[in-house]
């Protein structure tokens, strides 16, 4: 009879060792999801502020360089 209790506390204890470390991989699998969509939302803000590849010429320097043509002097 102790035999048979011995038994059955052991595999009771085998299976909340197994539940927790199941547990515990779930909840690592989370995190990691989460980190994972964070790193994906910050690239898609980053695309959105994203400036173009080339530089843009100053709105000063164009209207400069059209003048003397716009005036026809």
């Amino acid at each position: 009879m102790v035999l048979a209790q011995q038994l059955a506390h052991k595999k009771a204890e085998e299976t909340a060792r197994r539940h927790a470390a199941e547990e515990q991989q779930r909840q690592a699998e989370l995190a990691r999801l989460k980190n994972e969509m964070i790193v994906r939302e910050q690239e898609v803000a980053r695309q959105k502020l994203k400036l173009p590849l080339y530089k843009k010429r100053s709105t000063n320097s164009a209207k400069k360089q059209k003048l003397p043509a716009l005036n026809g002097n």
